[in-house]
């Protein structure tokens, strides 16, 4: 019970990541160009104490239209025996966590952003007799808009809160995990142009010292983080139309 009431502690609002005293690192990463929006300003900061490979998202991509897509190779949380990594308080846990920060820009002539999905994928592995193993993922922060039709305004957020434990047993030993939100954006603002994402993520495992158990937990290397910006229902539908007028036009 502590070990997740203190993974809860550190997945609001990014606290583990701005504690005084922590050595923190960021890595600024390229800009992505989708269709309708430019995914900009895109950032990451890593707790260097904590021994994690950094950058722990890596550069992302374009997975087509406006997907920005995240394939992190070294994102993950392993204990074995009683013996985690990193965290000095809690000495069968390894605790991996990253800080990310982008701004989601429209770019194409009256386009507003009226949706933005975040979705995220991992496994869990947890083998052995220790009843208390277990696997954590929580991911909190803020979806804000920064700008309407164009104009900067002071910020409207909506919070980002999501979480998931394995426990073994009964779910182990091995559980393939989503979680995903979806923001509707035309509730804060109908014509919205620019969007920051602030994202804390966070994993945790835990086994029990003197045991012969492990617990894993990771993000999928393929699409691990996706940020989508699905085409408004109006485009979608004035370009039904006008490929439903072309083929009544061929028939003629």
């Amino acid at each position: 019970m502590m070990n997740q009431a203190r993974a809860l502690l550190l997945s609001v609002g990014a606290l583990a990541l701005v504690a005084p005293g922590q050595a923190l690192a960021t890595v600024a990463h390229t800009d992505v160009n989708g269709t309708n929006v430019d995914f900009v300003s895109i950032q990451e900061t890593t707790n260097t104490d904590l021994t994690d490979p950094e950058p722990l998202f890596e550069q992302p991509v374009s997975g087509g239209a406006d997907n920005l897509v995240f394939n992190p190779t070294a994102f993950t949380a392993t204990s074995v025996n009683g013996v985690g990594a990193g965290d000095p308080l809690f000495a069968n846990s390894d605790i991996t966590h990253s800080f990310l920060q982008l701004d989601i820009v429209a770019t194409a002539v009256g386009f507003f952003i009226d949706t933005v999905t975040i979705t995220e994928l991992g496994d869990s592995f947890l083998l052995g007799p220790d009843p208390n193993a277990s696997a954590f993922v929580a991911m909190s922060g803020f979806v804000r808009v920064v700008e309407s039709n164009g104009v900067a305004i002071p910020s409207i957020d909506t919070p980002i809160n999501m979480s998931a434990t394995f426990t073994n047993p009964p779910d182990g030993p091995v559980e393939t995990w989503k979680l995903q939100q979806v923001f509707d954006i035309t509730a804060l603002d109908p014509q919205a142009t620019r969007v920051s994402i602030e994202l804390n993520n966070f994993l945790q495992a835990t086994t029990d010292i003197g045991s012969t158990s492990t617990a894993t937990i990771q993000k999928k290397v393929a699409e691990g983080l996706t940020i989508t910006v699905p085409e408004p229902t109006s485009l979608a539908l004035i370009g039904l139309g006008l490929f439903g007028a072309a083929l009544m036009g061929r028939r003629r």
